[in-house]
């Protein structure tokens, strides 16, 4: 099942907004844990997302419905 044009519109929308706001800069890109030293990152964040990656699952129709 494809997403549905209105709700990938939506998901575009809201992508669109959340990157405006001032704090998305802290969510932008992926955390670099192998450069700052987070050896435990992995570890304790199972499913990282930032706005990048959401952004590529959408444009690669990872999301098959607006909740997923």
């Amino acid at each position: 099942m494809e997403l549905r044009l209105e709700d990938h519109s939506r998901l575009h929308g809201l992508l669109d907004s959340l990157e405006k706001e001032d704090d998305s800069v802290n969510f932008m890109a992926p955390v670099p844990w192998k450069e700052w030293g987070l050896n435990d990152y992995p570890w304790l964040i199972k499913r990282p997302m930032d706005l990048s990656t959401v952004w590529e699952n959408l444009k690669n129709g990872y999301f098959k419905t607006i909740e997923a």
